[in-house]
């Protein structure tokens, strides 16, 4: 029986219009919710959120709305990441092997990537597979200083 009619039985059953007895009314609900879960899109391939505005862009260095940032945090992978579940929250590896060794009294950094991180397919890298390198991520540091990008995040740095 098709999901919209079984619901409207069991409506019907609910204010008295339709008599069941509780055993129909049991396999009718339980007819109604395995027909709904064999409709429901795959909820491990499948996210889906409503924005109040449109984004604005995707570049993250110039990019400041709530509604882009958020986008970007989607398709950019960044260094460190937090471990929400620590308690205290703490920083965590995300596309580096392990936290950074630092040296100098904390003026140097040292971050060693996970091997195996590939970009996207793009016409960008002459349809070769490429691969993330430390290069990648200090472009990206070194444009936030660019004066010709005027980031509004520079202030960070």
């Amino acid at each position: 029986m098709p999901q919209t009619r079984i619901g409207t039985l069991l409506q019907r059953a609910q204010c008295g219009a339709l008599r069941l007895t509780p055993c129909l009314t049991a396999c009718l609900t339980a007819c109604f919710l395995l027909s709904a879960a064999a409709h429901a899109a795959d909820m491990n391939k499948t996210v889906r959120f409503a924005f109040r505005v449109a984004e604005t862009g995707f570049d993250p260095q110039q990019e400041s709305d709530r509604y882009s940032a958020f986008i970007l945090e989607a398709i950019f992978d960044s260094l460190l990441t937090y471990d929400y579940l620590a308690r205290p929250v703490k920083l965590s590896p995300n596309s580096i092997i392990a936290m950074p060794d630092v040296t100098d009294s904390g003026a140097t950094y040292t971050f060693k990537l996970k091997p195996g991180i590939f970009f996207s397919d793009d016409p960008a890298f002459k349809g070769r597979r490429r691969e993330l390198i430390a290069q990648d991520y200090a472009y990206s540091l070194l444009r936030f200083f660019d004066p010709q990008v005027r980031s509004p995040h520079l202030y960070f740095l």
